[in-house]
Formats: structure tokens, sequence, C-alpha cells
């Protein structure tokens, strides 16, 4: 039981000391969620231009959001691990 709420202390310590890089990696991960739940879309009308008549602007939507994925995905990991390497230099030092 002690162990525990040691735990939970320490958890609890950590997300307030780090509050600002999880709620950026939070945003940064459902912004990669969006994004993901656009690209059928995106591949649908891609399949209707080749089709249809060639259209450079759902290409460039195309590249926009294959660009936002890279950008949010690799902001949610860093901030997500961020703490743990603070954490981890902090022990190292002790």
């Amino acid at each position: 039981m002690i162990f525990s709420e040691r735990i939970t202390s320490f958890i609890m310590s950590q997300l307030l000391k780090f509050k600002t890089c999880y709620f950026f990696a939070l945003i940064s991960l459902i912004l990669t969620n969006v994004l993901h739940s656009i690209l059928p879309f995106l591949a649908k009308d891609m399949a209707e231009m080749l089709t249809d008549k060639f259209d450079t602007i759902v290409l460039y939507q195309l590249a926009a959001v294959a660009f936002g994925i890279l950008i949010f995905r690799t902001l949610s990991r860093l901030l997500f691990f961020y703490p743990a390497r603070i954490r981890q230099k902090e022990l190292r030092e002790d």
C-alpha cells in the first residue's frame, strides 16, 4: 500500500512539473489522429482526379497533410519522452 502511494505521488508530481510538455504532447497526438482521418478522403479525391481532369490542389493538400503528420507525430513523441529524459539525467547526477 505504501509503495502504491509513493508511485501515485511520484506520477502526480511529474505530471504537475511537466504539465506543459504533456499538454502540448496530447494536443499534437490529437492533431496527428485528425490528420490521419483526413487521408482516406484525400485518397478518394485523388482517385477521382485520375478519372477526371488533373488537379494540383489535391496533391498540395496531400503533401500538407503528410507534412503535418510528420511534424505533429514527431512533436508528440518528443514532448512525451522529454520528461523521462530529464528524470534520467537527474537520477544520474544523484
